[in-house]
């Protein structure tokens, strides 16, 4: 799936160009499924990974693959410190386990939380959310 990671992570807000917030994640969906038919991806699990991740990487979605999961993640971890995606990266291109990449970022997450919470730049809420998604 290393191809398709450089392509996957990028098709989920693709859909922000024709539609506005709300509807974006099926707009997501939907041109990616056309990027798939036209460069000619068929396998069926990739197709599910692609689709997931464009449709369920929102606050209450509820992906079904692991790396739906991770897209969710990510996502909202890049609202909070976009240098979190860039590290994680470099993790899954080496094929550590989900369970690995998961606690690497919960612990990044903690300490970059408690590093910056007094200084009004945190989001609470999308901490929040992040912690929520990892547990």
């Amino acid at each position: 799936m290393n191809g398709l990671g450089q392509s996957y992570r990028y098709l989920n807000d693709v859909g922000r160009v024709v539609s506005d917030d709300k509807d974006h994640a099926n707009w997501s969906a939907k041109i990616a499924e056309k990027f798939m038919d036209e460069n000619g991806l068929v396998d069926f699990g990739t197709r599910k990974v692609v689709i997931d991740c464009c449709l369920n990487h929102g606050r209450d979605a509820n992906p079904t693959t692991p790396e739906g999961k991770l897209m969710r993640l990510m996502d909202k971890a890049a609202l909070i410190d976009p240098k979190i995606v860039e590290a994680y990266k470099t993790i899954l291109e080496n094929k550590f386990s989900y369970e690995a990449v998961m606690e690497k970022v919960k612990v990044s997450l903690d300490k970059w939380y408690e590093f910056c919470k007094d200084s009004g730049f945190v989001d609470e809420m999308k901490y929040r959310d992040c912690l929520k998604i990892l547990s």
